[in-house]
């Protein structure tokens, strides 16, 4: 069986995919080494057409077909998943190029997060610029700013997970650091008028066990300060430090809050 492979950037007549999102994007990516623009004529649960915008609208004969059907591996069920084939389509483009300006309509964001994803799990501080002439030595097309930027983020979501995700692992990820941490102290404030049942998050304070028993040994000086959070959750983290008798210094106490006020520090 022909399965299709990423890495290897071709498509074939005959040639089977593990889903539609991989029909998708093979498809988009092969035009757009082709310096071509596709539109997608039909698209149901077992079809996808698409066509060069070159042609008619009208034009009866699409440039590519790809049929849907039921693929079953011996270790799935019958209804685990589906296969996309491609019975029929053109072997080339005979149309002429509809990219002038070398902006291919076609590249979406979340084309270039899944061309970019080892460089940011490299460095997830990649910088746009940085993507856009990466994309422009590699794929040949000039892309905007912020078509880049969401392409960024799109790959730092699928390595990482999205903001919600993250969020909603916070008190998964605070009792881990307590039964990792011996002695680790931890409290939470929930706000007054959460439903009930279902307590709405407010602030979160937490201090490592070794920093509370190297406090005893640290200067008696502790300064406070904080930060404001990025993104879509404008919290403010709030952090308690010392020094050490080297004069280095030691971190003592955190806190996740929404503002920054008396009630907060306290």
């Amino acid at each position: 069986m022909d399965i299709w492979n990423p890495k290897s950037k071709q498509i074939r007549l005959g040639m089977f995919f593990k889903s539609k999102q991989d029909v998708d994007l093979a498809v988009r990516e092969w035009n757009i080494r082709r310096g071509r623009e596709i539109f997608v004529v039909d698209s149901k649960p077992t079809l996808y057409k698409v066509k060069c915008y070159t042609r008619n609208k009208n034009y009866k004969n699409p440039f590519l077909v790809l049929l849907f059907v039921n693929g079953v591996q011996p270790h799935q069920s019958k209804n685990s998943n589906t296969c996309g084939r491609l019975p029929t389509g053109a072997p080339a483009h005979s149309c002429y190029s509809t990219v002038v300006r070398n902006n291919n309509r076609c590249l979406r964001s979340k084309d270039i997060g899944a061309n970019i994803l080892p460089q940011i799990r490299t460095d997830i501080a990649f910088k746009v610029k940085h993507i856009r002439t990466f994309i422009k030595q590699t794929m040949s097309v000039d892309v905007m700013y912020t078509k880049a930027w969401r392409g960024r983020r799109k790959a730092i979501e699928r390595i990482y997970g999205t903001w919600d995700s993250n969020f909603a692992e916070l008190l998964k990820y605070v009792l881990r650091l307590q039964s990792r941490n011996p002695s680790t102290v931890v409290n939470w404030f929930h706000h007054p008028h959460s439903a009930p049942g279902h307590p709405t998050f407010k602030y979160v304070f937490w201090a490592f066990g070794p920093s509370i028993s190297a406090f005893r040994l640290c200067q008696p000086v502790i300064s406070v300060d904080g930060t404001h959070l990025k993104g879509p959750y404008r919290g403010k983290l709030l952090v308690a430090v010392t020094k050490n008798a080297n004069n280095y210094i030691m971190p003592l106490a955190y806190a996740l809050v929404d503002e920054e006020t008396v009630h907060s520090w306290c």
